[in-house]
């Protein structure tokens, strides 16, 4: 992780607090967010997912990050230009500077009703158990840009046998 430092021991920002750049981007405004959990009232059903669709405008070419939770076993899985999304919810994305009047330029949709994703650019297992034995599991994949003007699928698969909490959370940069 890059630290800003002082630029020189003679300079004004000689005693300045050194913080890490990831830091300094929230404080800039430059950090969203954007999920879909299911809590102990709504659990995730067993072979049910949770989908997030994320697009960049164009001229956009955000840094992603990804964290998957689920009581059990899951799949995990990133399409690269899916196609053909319709319905869902869509999620305005949160600035984690809450005093940033910043806007995010990503459109994100949550469970879309149908989705075309054909093209797998990432996938991962997460084990976490099956049946009453399951102790749960967390993935997290720390940073990788997207294209701009390009649409995302991250999709957490619920393979536990049973209905679980899940949660998949997205962050990035612009």
């Amino acid at each position: 992780m890059n630290v800003r430092v002082p630029e020189s021991s003679n300079t004004s920002m000689r005693w300045c607090i050194n913080r890490p750049e990831a830091v300094q981007y929230v404080i800039d405004g430059q950090v969203f967010y954007a999920y879909k959990a299911n809590n102990t009232a709504n659990l995730l059903a067993d072979g049910d997912s949770i989908d997030i669709v994320v697009t960049a405008a164009p001229g956009v070419a955000p840094g992603f990050g990804f964290v998957a939770r689920i009581g059990g076993t899951a799949e995990l899985d990133v399409y690269e230009d899916v196609t053909d999304v319709t319905g869902g919810t869509i999620f305005v994305p949160r600035n984690r500077n809450r005093t940033s009047d910043r806007v995010s330029q990503v459109g994100v949709i949550i469970n879309p009703t149908t989705v075309t994703a054909t093209n797998p650019l990432y996938e991962e297992q997460v084990i976490g158990g099956t049946g009453g034995n399951a102790s749960g599991a967390t993935v997290s994949v720390n940073y990788a840009v997207i294209k701009s003007d390009t649409s995302y699928l991250f999709r957490l698969i619920n393979r536990s046998g049973k209905a679980r909490v899940a949660e998949l959370y997205l962050q990035w940069s612009e």
